[in-house]
């Protein structure tokens, strides 16, 4: 196993992963609760009597299960760490509690942090196959709802539409909570869909995602109900140049500054630099998040082939509206391969 050759290459005794997406990643167990613990020579994985069946079927490695009643984490702890010195746990997901937990279980053992979320930044072929259903399931989504998109809806109802089109087109769940914002609301980033009416004029931004087999899909699109104004459309024309140079600087070797700074760079030459406060991309896979960061401070950061990430400048102006276009990419041995196919030139609906 691949954590075996980590182990040892790193000179760790033990690993314990405790984040339930590496330990997905790794097993193939989609449980809500388990620990995984590597050793040299063996592999054990814990978790609970709900799962009994399940994990037996979904792991696709060799390893011992523990079922809680059987024998329990700190138990084997005491019983088979108790001579190791040196044990790695995930920095990110390793709680206080657990860790004063593990002390007292193995006081003479010196704990490292690592960062084991990396090993997933490379996607396999499997992996990026369904990125690309997910990605496809959210275009047709999308297709239907401008369809039935119409003035006077509220933005749940449009998220709640959304959403109910996602999952009877095969979605097993929300990427993330859809994000449905019109008018003003739409200069807020991360604005929660709410009880505002969608009106003649309004910007609406709509940040959505589907999930095939884990793997999910990232997609915005702002619209304007009606006849867009001038100021919408340079507005709208400012980020999707923007967004087009940005994907333009999109290939193996580059890093995620520069592909950052092409966005950036654009919008702060027309005059809305202060108005782009966010990151241009980041990494999409089991989790909607994922490194890299296509972000201004990651000079060390360099594409790679079969990173999968997103490209999503935007100008917000508090008071008038925002502007948000995103696609989701697969970086390729030259160039690119857009997944999210839906049409980014401005859409007015009537």
């Amino acid at each position: 196993m691949i954590l075996q050759e980590y182990l040892k290459n790193n000179s760790y005794q033990a690993l314990l992963v405790t984040n339930l997406t590496n330990i997905r990643y790794f097993t193939g167990f989609t449980g809500s609760n388990a620990t995984l613990l590597i050793l040299e020579d063996r592999v054990v994985i814990f978790t609970d009597f709900r799962y009994q069946e399940q994990i037996r079927s979904e792991l696709k490695i060799e390893a011992e299960i523990q079922i809680s009643g059987d024998e329990t984490l700190t138990e084997f702890m005491k019983k088979h760490l108790n001579t190791m010195d040196k044990i790695a746990v995930e920095a990110e997901y390793v709680t206080a509690r657990q860790m004063e937990k593990y002390r007292q279980v193995l006081p003479r053992v010196s704990w490292s942090l690592v960062d084991l979320d990396n090993f997933r930044i490379i996607k396999s072929k499997q992996e990026i196959e369904c990125i690309k259903k997910a990605a496809m399931i959210a275009d047709q989504a999308f297709t239907r709802l401008t369809k039935n998109l119409q003035v006077g809806m509220s933005e749940i109802e449009v998220a709640a539409l959304l959403e109910y089109y996602m999952r009877t087109l095969g979605s097993e769940k929300l990427a993330f909570e859809t994000i449905v914002a019109s008018g003003e609301n739409s200069s807020k980033p991360h604005a929660k869909p709410g009880v505002r009416t969608l009106s003649t004029g309004d910007f609406v931004t709509i940040d959505f995602g589907a999930v095939c087999q884990g793997y999910h899909s990232d997609i915005t699109r702002t619209v304007v109900m009606g006849k867009a104004s001038n100021r919408q459309r340079e507005i709208y024309q400012i980020v999707l140049t923007a967004q087009l140079k940005a994907l333009d600087k999109v290939k193996t070797g580059i890093t995620a500054a520069e592909v950052d700074f092409a966005a950036r760079e654009e919008i702060i030459q027309a005059g809305y630099g202060q108005f782009f406060g966010h990151s241009t991309g980041h990494g999409v896979g089991l989790q909607i998040h994922e490194e890299p960061r296509i972000a201004a401070g990651n000079t060390n950061v360099v594409l790679q082939e079969n990173m999968v990430i997103t490209v999503e400048p935007g100008i917000y102006l508090p008071g008038f509206g925002g502007v948000r276009i995103e696609d989701l990419i697969v970086v390729t041995k030259n160039g690119k391969d857009i997944l999210t196919a839906t049409e980014k030139q401005l859409l007015e609906i009537y």
